[in-house]
């Protein structure tokens, strides 16, 4: 009998290090009492110490829309490079060509709907497209009972 070869996920060796690395940190990090406490109290999560070590690690620094770690500076000709490489310059893209108006127009109302109601969009198409189905089988059966199909033989 063939056996299947089982092969077992393995992490990399150094996502597996860095795994390590920061366990020993966050356990670092914790305060001695914090660290008994858990120990002591499996089920408590979290302890006073624990609270008070959270708190001072809060950062009382506004940023606000001045901040230039949020809101840099622009970059000196970056705007002027990406006109350059856009490609709406106004002329119609390759895919249009063959779409008319009509087309461009549901593509719009599609491209306007929410994801709910792409949703039932599309499944409003799929049962039409099984209605027709089940029309075009049922002319498709009268034409066979009917003759109509078959080839004439010379």
């Amino acid at each position: 009998m063939h056996q299947r070869k089982q092969t077992l996920f393995r992490p990399k060796e150094s996502d597996y290090y860095n795994d390590v690395i920061f366990n020993i940190i966050r356990r670092s990090l914790r305060p001695s009492s914090a660290r008994n406490m858990a120990a002591i109290e499996p089920g408590r999560v979290q302890s006073v110490d624990e609270t008070v070590f959270e708190e001072s690690l809060l950062s009382t620094e506004k940023l606000d829309r001045t901040s230039p770690e949020l809101w840099p500076e622009q970059i000196p000709g970056v705007l002027e490079f990406m006109s350059t490489q856009s490609t709406s310059n106004g002329s119609p893209q390759p895919w249009t060509k063959s779409l008319d108006n009509d087309d461009m127009n549901l593509l719009h109302q599609f491209g306007s709907l929410t994801a709910a109601e792409l949703i039932a969009e599309v499944k409003k198409l799929h049962d039409v497209a099984y209605q027709l189905g089940l029309e075009e089988a049922k002319e498709m059966t009268r034409g066979k009972y009917l003759n109509i199909l078959n080839r004439k033989k010379r």
